[in-house]
């Protein structure tokens, strides 16, 4: 498997991909949707139940600093 779809399995990898393209997208939610949408067409699931779990999870990684 290429290093960049190894890199969207992780936590760290999907908010770096959240980053690079949400400029791409009126808000952030739609951003993050277009990202679960290629993660359920590449992986078959989604990495997220939803936005804010995505969010949760970006917030409680910086606050710990994991």
């Amino acid at each position: 498997m290429p290093e960049l779809l190894r890199s969207f399995q992780s936590t760290e990898g999907f908010h770096a991909l959240f980053c690079r393209i949400q400029h791409l997208y009126p808000n952030n939610i739609e951003a993050y949707e277009a990202l679960e949408t290629e993660y359920i067409r590449i992986f078959g699931e989604r990495r997220f139940s939803e936005y804010d779990s995505f969010r949760g999870s970006v917030t409680t990684k910086k606050s710990t600093g994991v």
